[in-house]
């Protein structure tokens, strides 16, 4: 036997041969488990760590000074529920807003004569401007009411501070505050308008004077409620 015939032989020998591959899915689901054991056992370790870690809680009672006091009344948003603190403050008079009032004509609008009427608060204490401006005309045998309608409320979260219900207005010392007037004459009855000349707002206890204020119309004069200038 020559040499090449031996390494055929010793080659071809199934008692050298390589031990055969195990199944790879089988391999790769064996390192999937061994990993998520793993995984495990580090997660356990960490929580129990952090629980002998941890300090004893130890609750304590507590005895509070004032027993009338509870947890909402230092939480704003639970205490929707209770009155908001009303102004103290009283109506406006004439003596708060004298000695008189303004008007000044803002131009037609839709077939109106427009006006904005403006009061100052010229005393040292704040008051209340309730809903609209109530109007009347100096006529010779003293003052006649002027036929007023009320225009809609202004979306303003001021327009009723009292809480009553009623659009008004809190004017501080210095403050200033407006409405607006509109007159027509496209009504029916435009052949026949009515003049108010010498025009006041009238409030409980006196009259204040707008002077030059003459307004003609048709129609009631339609009022708005009062506003507070931001300016």
């Amino acid at each position: 036997m020559n040499i090449e015939e031996q390494l055929r032989r010793t080659l071809t020998d199934e008692r050298h041969a390589l031990p055969g591959w195990h199944d790879p899915v089988h391999r790769v689901h064996t390192g999937m488990r061994r990993r998520r054991r793993r995984r495990i056992a580090a997660i356990t370790a960490t929580v129990m760590s952090a629980l002998l870690a941890a300090p004893a809680v130890i609750l304590v009672p507590v005895t509070v000074a004032n027993p009338a006091w509870r947890l909402d009344d230092g939480i704003p948003w639970l205490r929707r529920d209770q009155p908001t603190p009303q102004p103290s403050a009283a109506a406006c008079t004439v003596a708060d807003l004298g000695p008189t009032a303004s008007a000044l004509l803002l131009g037609p609008a839709n077939g109106y004569e427009r006006y904005r009427v403006t009061v100052r608060n010229s005393g040292t204490e704040a008051c209340l401007l309730i809903d609209h401006p109530n109007l009347g005309s100096q006529e010779s045998g003293g003052v006649q009411a002027v036929p007023t309608t009320p225009d809609a409320a202004p979306d303003d979260t001021d327009s009723d501070p009292d809480g009553t219900g009623v659009p008004s207005v809190l004017l501080a010392p210095g403050g200033a505050a407006s409405a607006t007037l509109a007159s027509s004459t496209t009504c029916p009855d435009s052949a026949h308008p009515t003049v108010y000349r010498d025009v006041v707002l009238s409030f409980d206890g006196g009259r204040l004077p707008l002077p030059g204020l003459t307004l003609t119309t048709t129609c009631v004069i339609t009022v708005s409620v009062w506003s507070a200038d931001r300016g």
